[in-house]
């Protein structure tokens, strides 16, 4: 591990991935602690109480409760405030930082953010210990993601003429916090991955300024470019600038992206400005001054929307439906993935990821799917958690039986994409 002292004068710095790892790191040698010795209570008080005509209850109390900020307030803090709660933190902050090898002045920048993340911390911690007293040794506040990655503390770079408020190194921060706070899963890091490369389409137009020398004007230009980049790129144009990218787009007549993917890429790069708002580095969003690209509206559901009753008749023709030798790539996925998809209207990423125990049966006796997230699961957005009942003719051909000869995923024969997906597999 590399062992840094940092001084008032010190030409390296901790990076806010890095106070994220520091406090990470002292959460899961608390945790390991209190685990081992079986003193659960030790960092967290649990008084019962009980009143009147009500039934009795227990309230906790721990070191997060005397604290000078509480809530969101940490998010918003100054200065001062967070040098206070520094102060408040100090002797956490202070052992994690020995067993490292590292020496962070107080009242620097880097020790503010340490404050901050350790404050996060400690609440998942208290939680966890509540938890393990409740006779609770399954959950987990949150997954330790970052605890193995190793601590590089870079150079200032005062004199390099990268700004550390420059879109890229806001973006990092950006990409540390959304993946701390989210549940994870492939949705995120593939938003995630979209985001940097539409800041990288920023960055090439505009440079990697600084936030508050960012206009309103700059995301002007870079609607107007997404809306006149290529749909789909060869290696040949993803190595071109983007205002190279464009030119060849114009001068080849080649399909540009849609207004909806412009308008996600948009707010892609938008959302990494409010972060920095949140931050406090900006006063106002600039891009929230534009309009991004306009959908049109449509008045009705476009008629060759989906397969015509020749196209599925042929499908369901092939010899994968009506011969049991015929050969299947993936195993039964390859039968059942379309009929279910047929008979139930659901996405084929949300039938491939089904487990043995989402097919379940109503008080009433009806057979459903459910769709739900879960390791290894997830889906589009809260609407799209249901329960779909199971056609008559898919148990007719045996669906059920083929569920009960499962012992957990009904198709682990796919394999899945680089965030965890198995439809992009399965559509190749």
């Amino acid at each position: 591990m590399a062992r840094r002292k940092l001084s008032g004068e010190s030409d390296v710095e901790l990076s806010f991935r890095e106070c994220v790892i520091i406090a990470e790191r002292w959460y899961v040698r608390m945790r390991d602690e209190v685990e081992s010795q079986g003193n659960m209570l030790s960092h967290v008080s649990r008084d019962e109480y009980e009143l009147p005509n009500v039934s009795k209850g227990h309230q906790t109390f721990g070191l997060s409760d005397t604290l000078s900020l509480q809530g969101s307030e940490v998010e918003r803090a100054s200065e001062q405030q967070l040098d206070i709660l520094g102060d408040e933190l100090e002797s956490n902050i202070a052992s994690q930082l020995d067993i490292e090898g590292i020496t962070v002045p107080k009242r620097s920048k880097s020790y503010r953010q340490l404050a901050v993340q350790f404050y996060h911390y400690l609440h998942k911690f208290e939680r966890l210990c509540i938890a393990r007293a409740q006779n609770d040794w399954e959950s987990e506040p949150s997954p330790m993601k970052m605890v193995e990655s190793p601590l590089k503390p870079k150079p200032l770079r005062s004199t390099s003429g990268v700004s550390e408020n420059g879109l890229s190194e806001v973006y990092k921060k950006f990409r540390v916090s959304r993946e701390v706070n989210s549940e994870g899963g492939e949705k995120v890091s593939k938003t995630l991955n979209e985001t940097y490369n539409n800041i990288q389409r920023f960055i090439s137009l505009h440079g990697d300024k600084d936030l508050v020398e960012v206009t309103s004007a700059d995301f002007v230009v870079f609607r107007d470019t997404l809306l006149q980049l290529p749909k789909k790129k060869s290696q040949d144009v993803r190595s071109l600038p983007v205002a190279k990218q464009v030119e060849k787009a114009k001068k080849e007549r080649l399909p540009t992206l849609s207004r909806a993917v412009a308008k996600k890429n948009f707010n892609l790069v938008s959302s990494v400005f409010t972060f920095a708002v949140e931050l406090g580095l900006i006063d106002e969003n600039p891009a929230l001054k534009v309009k991004p690209p306009k959908i049109a509206k449509r008045i009705e559901a476009e008629e060759d929307r989906g397969y015509t009753s020749e196209e599925v008749t042929k499908l369901f023709s092939l010899p994968l439906f009506t011969d049991p030798n015929a050969p299947k790539k993936y195993g039964m996925a390859c039968y059942w993935v379309p009929l279910l998809c047929r008979y139930t209207g659901a996405r084929s990423g949300e039938i491939l990821q089904l487990r043995q125990s989402d097919i379940d049966t109503d008080h009433e006796g009806i057979h459903y799917i459910n769709v739900r997230r879960g390791e290894g699961q997830s889906v589009k957005n809260n609407a799209s958690l249901r329960h779909i009942p199971l056609h008559d003719h898919s148990i007719e051909l045996g669906f059920l039986e083929f569920v009960n000869g499962c012992t957990d995923w009904l198709f682990p024969d796919v394999p899945a994409d680089k965030y965890g997906a198995k439809s992009t597999k399965f559509a190749s």
